[in-house]
């Protein structure tokens, strides 16, 4: 079996007549004959570039057909991929046409069938056991088959001229006169040598002109439910046929005419320069291989197979879709090897099927592998038991995997089983075996499926909302970014150390001071003991002036100091007073009968500090004057050296006392600066929590407008918004506490005021934030050794919260449904957006086969118009009744691993999917059913 791409999208002209029609323009400029009208018609069909597949049309008869086909088997028209024959029959069913009035006859018109073969049957057969047994009638009732010796015996014959609407042979007069009766040509078609081998397709030109409140209403739909398809360009014509017009259903049609009916439609060319060129660019397009059995799967897919536009159906294919695999040097050891194989890749749906061990796997892993490294390496990779790659490692084999891709910019890719190199610009999602409900519990990457879905859909409809919505997460993001810009800060100021620090300054001022007072009683019983030494008072007069303006000072900044220890005091109350405000409120919550007043201390604390203003304003006056003095005191000549020495330490110790404040002053300021940093930091963090609040509000709105119009993968899936602390803040917060003091649960009850947060208004929430806040903080006296206050501060005031949402599926809440049904919402959000390659190794896993007809397939259904999906399977119902584009047949034989490949529609493939699949038969029969088809 060769290796085929599968169903793709091509044009097809099922409906070109050839110069054997009785009715055709074909002509010629030099001398006509018909040998050279014939030799232009080929030379014309081997210059055909953009058509695949030609159905060639004769009336009455093959021989067009037979022409045609034999310039094929002489290799000149290469270009074709198929030819088969079309022969087109006017019918002995005489429509009259509606009248311009009400109640008025119209003309009367036949109607034509075309009945399209296997390129299979040889046109002998078609002729001997079809043409030859098919009754026409003459003008004068006769019966006779349609051979065309008899055909043209009619046209010879006399009395018939006013039936003829031209001139020409005996064939073409005949062909004029003759209906064909419709019975005749079903009942020449059952026969077994035709079995599957043909296609019975109404031209809508004068059926769709049948009035169906009228006699002739019941000869509409007698030949619709005979017929396979119907030839068609008009889309509410095709509409109507597949029950998605909105005077109908799929059911109703089926009642009606038996199946859903699609619509093909060809140039319907009847002359050279009509070949292939519709009117209107009206191209048909069918997905299917290019054979004839290709083709009857549009009687299984009316919807999907076949399309009437200009354009290609398939649309865009993402670069980095891969086209061709190709796998080399596939030994792994004596017992395994993976045989060189070229794959061509579906852009669509592909399957791997095969039997247990035959390889599914490896392809699947392969091929992920070139987008992420699935060895182990010795890393903290979680292995996984299921992974080709993995089992084979330590092998280290030199599997060589290439991947060629549908983008003309995209360059291919090589990679050795053992290399590290990825394509890392490619997002390529896969899914291995027994991988589900790990990618379930992986939260954060399924809400940012879930969201990328959303949004995709939702940017389209609303745009407005989706600006607020990432106006909110901007705003969201900068208030994180002040929670940590505010701990920063914080620690700029060392708060861990700042009372100790306070503590230990107070105690150099007191301990510089006493220094001080010891200094000044030494030069006054200096002075008492020389004073008949000392020749002059200048000096002391000087000094003496100095001591009195030091005493000034000292006194003043004593008194600035009690001042500034009092107002430190004070500031300590906006706390307390916060806490009593709290606590109010929580006991008003409780019902108490007990009130408690905030302290009153503001008026008092702004006279302080306009007192410690003017202190220090007078100490600066003192200050100057006790530099003038000292200045003067310092030309001093006199023999009062030893005395100055000591007024120099004196001034010395003096210095050292005002530099001490200082750095006492600042220490202060910098407690202040502390405490308002913090009071800013749980503001902040107010703020955080209730822009969350508002950011699951207007989720709510976006996830209500997605409904409105979601993706039909989707339509089991709901969601509703949800805002959730860190499921590991319990754990954060516990690792930097001593364990024996505080246990988890005491965690979790301070952690439970912040998830009652998230569903309450102000001011409620912020009573909730605060009582967090409290009793989280109240736990930093239990610091673990290794832990610092910073780490415990970085921990409490972080970004804990995180939208997300609920996930709800036929009602059901996620963590109520079982395995399989999670498997198969996590498959759904894969599958609804995106255009990137998705890889899936059994995506059926712990689901019934009932469950997967009913929800899965059509999911892979939707999902495969829009990207490239891969899957593994034992499931027949996930090969054949999501009409899988391509089936990849993995068997291991004689310690080989081997591929092969082709579209459903092949005999070989449809045989394996039978045989190595569980209801393969019975898949095929639901395929069948599904549009009321039962042949």
């Amino acid at each position: 079996m060769s290796n085929s791409k599968g169903a793709t999208w091509s044009r097809w002209d099922p409906h070109i007549h050839s110069p054997a029609s009785f009715e055709n323009d074909y002509s010629v400029d030099t001398e006509e004959s018909y040998d050279s009208i014939w030799e232009k018609y080929i030379d014309e069909l081997s210059q055909i570039e953009k058509v695949s597949c030609l159905g060639i049309t004769d009336y009455f008869c093959i021989d067009g057909y037979e022409k045609v086909r034999q310039a094929k088997d002489d290799g000149r028209l290469n270009n074709l991929d198929l030819v088969f024959p079309n022969i087109e029959l006017r019918i002995d069913d005489v429509v009259v046409e509606r009248g311009d009035k009400e109640g008025q006859s119209g003309s009367s018109r036949s109607i034509d069938l075309h009945i399209l073969f296997s390129e299979e049957l040889d046109p002998r057969t078609i002729r001997n056991n079809f043409l030859h047994r098919v009754d026409a009638h003459t003008p004068d009732g006769e019966k006779i088959s349609l051979s065309k010796e008899n055909i043209k015996r009619l046209g010879r014959k006399d009395g018939f001229e006013q039936f003829d609407e031209r001139s020409g042979d005996d064939f073409q007069i005949g062909c004029e006169r003759i209906n064909v009766d419709r019975e005749s040509v079903f009942k020449a078609l059952n026969k077994e040598i035709f079995e599957g081998k043909y296609l019975v397709v109404l031209d809508d030109s004068v059926w769709d002109d049948i009035p169906w409140k009228t006699r002739s209403g019941t000869l509409r739909a007698t030949l619709a439910s005979k017929v396979d398809a119907f030839f068609s360009s008009n889309d509410k014509t095709r509409q109507f046929l597949i029950g998605e017009h909105n005077s109908n259903t799929p059911e109703e049609v089926i009642s009606a005419f038996g199946s859903l009916k699609p619509c093909i439609h060809g140039s319907d060319a009847h002359d050279f320069s009509s070949l292939c060129n519709p009117d209107k660019d009206r191209y048909c397009w069918i997905k299917a291989e290019p054979t004839f059995e290709g083709l009857k799967q549009i009687k299984y897919e009316p919807k999907e197979r076949v399309k009437v536009q200009s354009e290609d159906p398939q649309g865009h294919i993402p670069g980095y879709t891969p086209e061709k695999v190709e796998i080399r040097d596939g030994t792994v050891n004596d017992s395994l090897t993976v045989t060189d194989t070229d794959l061509p890749l579906n852009p669509n749906l592909v399957t791997v099927i095969g039997g247990k061990g035959a390889g599914k796997t490896t392809l699947l892993d392969l091929v992920a592998h070139c987008f992420d490294d699935r060895c182990l390496r010795d890393n903290d990779k979680r292995p996984d038991e299921n992974s080709f790659i993995q089992r084979i490692e330590s092998e280290e084999p030199e599997i060589l995997t290439r991947l060629r891709f549908d983008g003309d910019d995209v360059e291919g890719f090589n990679k050795r089983l053992m290399d590290e190199e990825i394509i890392e610009s490619a997002q390529v999602e896969y899914l291995p075996q027994g991988k589900i409900s790990e990618y379930c519990r992986k939260k954060q990457k399924l809400h940012n499926q879930i969201i990328e879905v959303i949004k995709s859909s939702v940017r389209k409809s609303d745009r407005r909302l989706m600006e607020r919505f990432n106006s909110q997460l901007d705003e969201i993001d900068k208030l994180e970014e002040k929670l940590h810009a505010k701990t920063r800060s914080l620690y700029e100021y060392d708060p861990e150390t700042i009372t100790e620090r306070i503590q230990e300054a107070r105690s150099e001022v007191k301990t510089t001071e006493t220094k001080l007072e010891d200094k000044r009683n030494e030069i006054n019983q200096y002075r008492e003991a020389h004073k008949e030494d000392l020749k002059s008072d200048t000096a002391t007069d000087f000094q003496k002036e100095i001591d009195t303006l030091e005493e000034s000072i000292e006194d003043r900044e004593q008194f600035k100091s009690d001042i500034s220890e009092v107002v430190t005091k004070l500031e300590e109350l906006v706390e307390v007073n916060e806490r009593i405000e709290r606590i109010s409120k929580r006991a008003d919550s409780y019902d108490f009968d007990v009130s408690v007043d905030i302290i009153q201390y503001e008026d008092s604390l702004h006279s302080l500090r306009e007192i410690k203003g003017l202190v220090k304003e007078e100490i600066g006056n003192l200050e100057g004057k006790k530099r003038s003095v000292k200045s003067e005191l310092e030309e001093l000549e006199d023999a009062e050296e030893e005395l100055s020495e000591m007024l120099t330490e004196k001034r010395d110790i003096k210095s050292d006392l005002e530099e001490k404040r200082g750095v006492l002053s600042n220490l202060e300021n910098n407690r202040e600066e502390i405490q308002r940093i913090k009071k800013e930091r749980r503001k902040a963090f107010k703020e955080y929590v209730a822009e969350y609040v508002e950011l699951k509000r207007i989720y709510g709105s976006v996830i209500h407008e997605f409904n409105e119009d979601r993706d039909s993968i989707l339509h089991e899936v709901d969601f509703s918004p949800l805002v959730t602390p860190d499921s590991k803040l319990d754990e954060h917060i516990h690792d930097c506490l001593d364990g024996r003091k505080v246990n988890i649960p005491r965690i979790r009850k301070a952690i439970s005021h912040l998830e009652e947060a998230i569903n309450q208004d102000s001011p409620e929430r912020e009573n909730s934030v605060d009582a967090f806040l409290d009793e989280i903080e109240a736990l930093r006296e239990h610091l673990v050794s290794d832990i610092d206050e910073r780490q415990f501060d970085e921990t409490i005031y972080n970004t804990h919260l995180s939208l997300t949402e609920e996930i709800y599926f036929q009602d059901t809440k996620m963590d109520g449904l079982s395995l399989g049904q999670k498997g198969t919402v996590l498959l759904k959000i894969l599958l609804a957006e995106g255009s990137m390659p998705l890889i899936i190794d059994q995506p059926e896993e712990n689901l019934d086969n009932r469950f997967i007809y009913k929800t899965l397939k059509d999911t892979f259904r939707e999902a495969k118009k829009q990207r490239q999906v891969i899957i593994a399977t034992h499931n027949a119902n996930l090969v054949v009744n999501t009409d899988a584009e391509q089936v990849i047949v993995a068997d291991y034989n004689e310690n080989e691993i081997q591929f092969t490949s082709g579209p459903l529609e092949d005999p070989k493939i449809r045989d394996e999917v039978t045989t190595l699949l569980e209801g393969g038969k019975k898949a095929f029969r639901y395929r069948e059913q599904k549009y009321g088809m039962s042949k």
